[in-house]
């Protein structure tokens, strides 16, 4: 329902708009309004009173009547409203397709609007990327969302939410699971005005022509805050697709820092662009025995991925707490993937492909009797040579590299567990004898 200071149609799945920005933004809001499981997926994180009973209703083409906003030149493309009892959650929507960029002066407009109309938030949608939902790919003055927040969606992670719902048969009800795979479809077609993550930018290609020069890219530069910018669109997208290939939702592992302060991740990451000239980040998959880190050299101009998990407490030889990871590999059939065991104290870890520590686990011990390893990590390195410094190769070849790492290594990897506790027998306490 919308608020009475406002007016709007409601969004339709099959919508007359000549624009592409508008059909687009009707479909989806459409299909919000009308597949509970997936508005729940994509507004429960932000707020929404979302449940059993709550309503989901989506409009197009608003028209506001407070005599406030009269000289308000803009207007945002739609609304989300949801009401589950007598609590009310609005999200005006301002959305982007193609390879148009949102305006900082116009999302903050609206939220100025959002303070008339009593509604919550803005959500914004666009091709941009973000590691989080509450992050934004521009700058909005900080005075502007003391009261009212600001959120974003791409539209790849709106059809990686519906593409996992698919995989799951997580829909209910089949005319709402027929309508999602539709949505599916639709966004998947050029017409949409949806697109993937296609290109680093022109930086990129000449920054690692400076580093390999033995010059450092300057944090401060222009060239340091783009390059750092595309690496996480980037690393945002392989996420979605590595959340399409398993049907589960793959995020960017940030810090609590990361995630309050979006500008303490992009500082930290200029931070080793400029002292190491690398650029790293961590991926979550459901389940897995820990975070894919993800790294780009640009010294060495490399791709590293690994997985790094604590070395089992309950072996008493180093040959067995090696052969208990090595068992999980033993379907690895490629030398480029290594194992590296890293030991208590001063000593240095050892490292081999795994194809060899499979054969004799003892390589990495032979010079370390009587240590037992502290943590393993299971690595692999790619390197790209030439390809990775094109602006147009690169992120498909980056992309590649997780998807190889996890298939040869990373989904066979199960992190240690102890034993559950057992009953210690002692006169007092004799075994039970079955005698109920």
């Amino acid at each position: 329902m919308l608020p009475s200071t406002s007016r709007g149609e409601e969004a339709r799945l099959i919508p007359t708009a000549q624009q592409t920005e508008l059909k687009t933004t009707s479909t989806t809001l459409a299909v919000i309004s009308a597949v509970r499981e997936y508005a729940e997926t994509l507004l429960k994180p932000l707020g929404a009173p979302i449940g059993s009973r709550a309503k989901v209703s989506c409009f197009t083409e608003l028209v506001f009547n407070d005599k406030r906003l009269k000289n308000i030149q803009d207007r945002p493309d739609g609304m989300i409203c949801v009401t589950n009892g007598k609590r009310k959650w609005i999200a005006l929507i301002e959305a982007k397709v193609k390879k148009e960029k949102l305006k900082a002066k116009q999302v903050e407009s609206y939220l100025d609007i959002c303070k008339v109309v009593g509604a919550d938030c803005v959500i914004t949608i666009s091709n941009d990327f973000v590691c989080d939902a509450t992050h934004s790919p521009i700058k909005i003055s900080g005075h502007k969302l003391r009261s009212t927040k600001l959120f974003h969606w791409s539209w790849s992670y709106l059809q990686a939410e519906a593409k996992i719902q698919i995989s799951q048969s997580s829909i209910s009800d089949p005319d709402q699971a027929y309508m999602l795979n539709e949505l599916v479809r639709y966004l998947s077609h050029d017409s949409s005005g949806v697109v993937g993550f296609t290109r680093m930018r022109g930086s990129w290609s000449d920054s690692i022509k400076v580093v390999q020069q033995g010059k450092s890219i300057q944090k401060s530069s222009e060239e340091a805050q783009e390059i750092v910018a595309d690496w996480y669109e980037l690393i945002r997208s392989v996420s979605l697709s590595m959340s399409e290939r398993l049907g589960l939702n793959v995020s960017v592992l940030l810090t609590p820092s990361e995630r309050k302060n979006p500008s303490a991740k992009i500082n930290h990451a200029t931070e080793m662009l400029y002292k190491e000239a690398s650029l790293t980040s961590r991926l979550k998959v459901p389940d897995a025995a820990g975070p894919i880190n993800v790294t780009a050299d640009l010294k060495t101009r490399c791709v590293t991925v690994a997985m790094e998990t604590p070395a089992p407490k309950d072996k008493k030889q180093s040959k067995a707490s090696i052969r208990w990871l090595t068992n999980q590999l033993k379907n690895c059939d490629t030398r480029d993937i290594y194992l590296a065991v890293r030991w208590p104290g001063r000593s240095q870890q050892t490292i081999f492909p795994v194809i060899d520590s499979i054969d004799d686990p003892t390589i990495h011990s032979d010079e370390r009797p009587g240590l037992m390893p502290s943590s393993f990590e299971v690595r692999y390195t790619n390197d790209l040579g030439g390809k990775f410094s094109q602006v147009s190769n690169f992120g498909a070849a980056l992309e590649d590299s997780v998807v190889t790492f996890y298939a040869e290594a990373g989904q066979y990897i199960s992190a240690w567990q102890a034993p559950p506790p057992k009953i210690k027998q002692t006169d007092d306490n004799p075994p039970p004898s079955g005698d109920s």
